[in-house]
């Protein structure tokens, strides 16, 4: 099993198939893991070469005590990018939490200089002071567990809940590799310091954005925005009654989307 030791001595897990360029790096979203792209992996790899890491604290990746934030996730997975790819330029790909990672490394003045296009799905640019957040902090805070929430099901639609209970169920499962003090750590980071509002016009290289039409976990109205002022930008609406886990629910759509911008970039 490959795993990559950090500055700070946690190792990140990661997996990687196929070849061919540019590379295509998938970070999942908050408390979840490298299986969620298990849709995705094999049709792509037959394209690219794709990088799959579990960020810290996720899936098989080390989970030490300390402070979560996505400025954090930026910097090791940046770590791990120095090794596994050195000077070449790549597409990376981020779904929710790891679309924020995504989008914080897209706007940094160094960091986007590696980058060859970036993927932002189901995902946002500010989520400072969201009540949503509060409400699960709050409960925390009250000795109730993220986990017992099972927030993660509120990322399928109704439809694809009672069509497809096993998936559901291994997210479930998968989610649970993700401990509370990491969960609750990333989410008051979120609270409290996520927000990229002015920033969004700093990013210069292709970006696809691609959202559904009933996502209740990440506002659709933020990709709007973020689709009209963020330049060379694109705006992927999958629909109908698709949820916020897109990659799942619609996957034939999503990958054609992604391979489309993919394309573009060679």
């Amino acid at each position: 099993m490959p795993f990559f030791t950090l500055k700070d001595g946690a190792k990140l897990f990661y997996k990687e198939e196929g070849s061919g360029s540019p590379p295509l790096v998938l970070l999942h979203g908050g408390g979840d893991n490298n299986w969620v792209w298990n849709r995705q992996v094999p049709h792509f790899s037959k394209f690219y070469r794709v990088i799959t890491p579990d960020l810290k604290g996720h899936g098989a990746s080390d989970k030490p005590q300390g402070h979560y934030s996505m400025r954090g996730f930026a910097d090791e997975v940046n770590q791990l990018f120095d090794k596994l790819l050195g000077k070449e330029k790549f597409v990376l790909c981020g779904h929710s939490v790891g679309g924020l990672v995504a989008l914080t490394y897209a706007i940094d003045p160094v960091f986007s200089k590696r980058l060859k296009g970036a993927i932002l799905c189901d995902t946002v640019y500010s989520y400072r002071g969201n009540p949503g957040l509060k409400v699960v902090i709050d409960a925390w805070k009250k000795g109730i567990s993220p986990h017992s929430l099972n927030l993660g099901k509120l990322g399928f639609s109704v439809k694809f809940q009672m069509e497809h209970r096993d998936i559901v169920q291994k997210h479930f499962e998968e989610s649970l590799k993700c401990p509370d003090h990491v969960l609750i750590s990333f989410f008051e980071s979120l609270f409290e310091e996520y927000d990229l509002t002015d920033k969004l016009s700093q990013i210069t290289v292709p970006v696809l954005i691609i959202t559904s039409d009933v996502d209740v976990i990440t506002d659709p109205k933020q990709s709007s925005y973020m689709g009209e002022h963020i330049k060379n930008s694109q705006l992927v609406v999958l629909k109908p009654a698709v949820g916020h886990m897109t990659l799942l629910e619609a996957t034939d759509d999503f990958n054609k989307a992604v391979k489309s911008f993919m394309d573009k970039l060679k």
